[in-house]
């Protein structure tokens, strides 16, 4: 007896079809996602960028909110001191959406500004040490002290010296960089090390100025005052921040017995320039800004700035 053949029965197509479906989803999930995060990514790349803008504008506000309150100073006082509207800075400040209101309860908190002016001749200027193409002796001997009690040597600030008036000579700044900022004694080899305790002591105005006894630290007092002891130092200084002085003769009376052969020609009781910091704080960016501002009378004009 002969059996019947078997054939196999054709394959169902069914379950070819649900895994082509199912690959097919994928695949449409996976673009959708992509278009989705490549328009989030846009999104945001035009939302920072707007925000930049903004808070530039926001810094800008207070660069001229802080060259306003310089020239009236101009106008009311002879003499810069610690007690003035300029020094008290500006603590931080919310920024929102509700100009009249800045914290009214219905008012969106957008970010916050917080900043400073600070005078700049209460600093040692480093421009002081080139003295018609020669270091100046004395100038040197204040910057040697200064490096000293920053924790470098005396070869730091005599190697310093002599690289600063060579790089000043007409030749070398014919063929080089003029001024161009803060940074670049930041940027000195001699200085380096020393530089985070220096920092708040020595700058680079681009002329010789005087340093201003009512704003200048104890560190830059004790540098240009080698006769004076930590202690007459400290007394004169609590002296000015209750009475600032008016001129440099004051110098000599408020020290009494103490005021012998003090050098009044590096010293003044008014300043030209300030360095402006700000830090502003709006949605997801924080920008730091630095401007040098130059003080002529009521009139002044930004030297140098940056941004970080």
């Amino acid at each position: 007896m002969r059996l019947p053949e078997i054939h196999a029965a054709p394959r169902p197509q069914r379950g070819v079809a649900v895994v082509t479906a199912l690959l097919l989803t994928a695949l449409v999930a996976v673009l959708v996602s992509g278009m989705v995060w490549s328009q989030h990514v846009s999104i945001r790349r035009l939302e920072n960028q707007g925000a930049a803008l903004q808070l530039r504008w926001i810094a800008r506000g207070g660069l001229e909110w802080a060259r306003l309150i310089l020239s009236g100073d101009a106008r009311s006082s002879s003499a810069d001191h610690l007690g003035e509207p300029w020094a008290a800075g500006l603590s931080r400040t919310p920024l929102s959406e509700s100009l009249l209101d800045a914290y009214a309860a219905s008012s969106e908190s957008l970010g916050e500004i917080s900043g400073r002016v600070t005078d700049l001749q209460g600093r040692f200027n480093v421009d002081r040490l080139n003295r018609s193409g020669r270091v100046d002796p004395d100038a040197l001997a204040i910057l040697t002290t200064l490096v000293q009690r920053a924790g470098g040597s005396p070869e730091d600030a005599e190697g310093f010296a002599a690289r600063f008036v060579a790089a000043s000579q007409p030749a070398a700044l014919a063929a080089g960089q003029p001024w161009i900022g803060l940074g670049q004694l930041a940027a000195a080899p001699e200085l380096q090390a020393a530089w985070p305790q220096l920092a708040d002591h020595v700058t680079w105005l681009p002329r010789n100025t005087r340093i201003n006894v009512n704003t200048a630290g104890a560190a830059v007092l004790a540098a240009a005052l080698p006769g004076i002891g930590e202690s007459d130092v400290r007394s004169l200084i609590e002296s000015r921040d209750q009475a600032h002085l008016r001129n440099v003769s004051e110098i000599g009376q408020r020290l009494g017995d103490s005021a012998a052969n003090i050098p009044t020609q590096i010293f003044s009781t008014d300043s030209r320039y300030f360095l402006v910091e700000g830090e502003i704080r709006y949605g997801r960016l924080t920008r730091r800004f630095d401007w040098v501002i130059e003080r002529n009378g009521r009139a002044s004009q930004v030297l140098w700035q940056r941004e970080s």
